[in-house]
């Protein structure tokens, strides 16, 4: 461009055909298209205004094609980034699924096996208070046997949701409610002492005792 600027026309193309000769080796795409105003701009400083008519109009195109590569590529990788994204998001989500009781909500004995040792190493080694209970409701296959095992299940479903409560009520965050099988449970306090996790526990059972059960059944 300088060249041409300067009237040197012949020293012009031959920088630029050498620039078009390397674009091409190299897979230099947007150089060459701008290679290609530069020869248009080179046929009108020698007075060939045909030969600029013609090169304009490919650089014209090529210019478009280009812009629109371009958008396609950048719809790509934003589809590519929106892909492994989601695919992040499904797997944690399905991560957090074989974790939990598909029944009740609450963590599997999988989760358990994986957390609760964890937490023991954590209290151990700051000296911190960790209450573990195992909860079980007495009489269980009796509800099941009298009153359908439908109704046994909205009973753990409740049951459940009593157990979340006090889970939350530990002296610090970190505890869980996790679902053993069955009617069996495993209640994970954290800090606090024995004595409060006791009271925790007696006041979960008496709960559990008060609730309107009669609302799922008669008598129940």
């Amino acid at each position: 461009e300088v060249r041409r600027r300067r009237g040197h026309v012949a020293g012009a193309q031959e920088a630029l055909d050498e620039c078009v000769r390397r674009c091409e080796q190299h897979g230099l795409t947007a150089i060459r298209v701008r290679a290609r105003r530069e020869q248009a701009e080179l046929h009108a400083a020698g007075g060939d205004y045909r030969a600029a008519f013609e090169e304009h109009q490919l650089y014209s195109q090529a210019a478009l094609d280009l812009q629109s590569a371009q958008r396609d590529a950048r719809a790509r990788a934003l589809q590519a980034m929106y892909e492994a994204t989601e695919a992040r998001r499904q797997s944690r989500r399905y991560r957090e699924l074989s974790l939990r009781d598909p029944l009740t909500g609450l963590y599997n004995r999988r989760f358990v096996d994986d957390q609760l040792p964890q937490l023991l190493d954590r209290a151990s080694a700051t000296a911190g208070t960790v209450s573990v209970a195992l909860v079980d409701l007495d009489h269980f296959k009796r509800i099941n046997d009298t009153w359908s095992h439908d109704v046994g299940d909205q009973v753990l479903r409740a049951v459940a949701a009593r157990l979340e409560v006090a889970a939350s009520g530990g002296a610090v965050p970190g505890g869980f409610v996790a679902r053993m099988g069955g009617e069996e449970f495993l209640l994970v306090l954290v800090g606090g002492d024995l004595p409060r996790a006791v009271r925790q526990l007696d006041d979960l059972r008496r709960a559990v005792a008060a609730h309107p059960w009669a609302e799922l059944a008669d008598g129940l």
